[in-house]
């Protein structure tokens, strides 16, 4: 087994992957499922979603207010993006490992 940086060897997320086939097809079809289910509601899903992020937004903003701190409201939305982005990366900390994501029943 050879290291990650030894030279002449490339990295194997450098080698070439298979082309994507089909992959504009596959879009418009999902995009037409989307748009065929929400219909003429689609405005109540737009608002519903503003609505969640509002509601988020301000639950952090009171909550960093409850203990104490005076932040910029301004830098909250990107602490709020900043958490939302690390759910989606499941690794632990410290190492290179990929940790399981947290079962409801644990």
């Amino acid at each position: 087994m050879g290291r990650p940086g030894r030279p002449g060897r490339p990295h194997r997320a450098l080698k070439k992957r298979p082309r994507l086939e089909g992959l504009p097809e596959r879009l418009l079809e999902q995009r037409n499922v989307i748009r065929s289910v929400l219909g003429q509601q689609w405005w109540q899903a737009t608002l519903l979603s503003v609505g969640r992020l509002l509601f988020d937004y301000l639950c952090l903003l009171f909550c960093v207010r409850a203990v104490g701190a005076d932040p910029r409201p301004s830098l909250i939305p990107p602490g709020l993006c900043r958490g939302r982005g690390d759910r989606l990366l499941p690794i632990t900390p410290g190492a290179s490992a990929w940790s399981r994501p947290a079962s409801p029943d644990s």
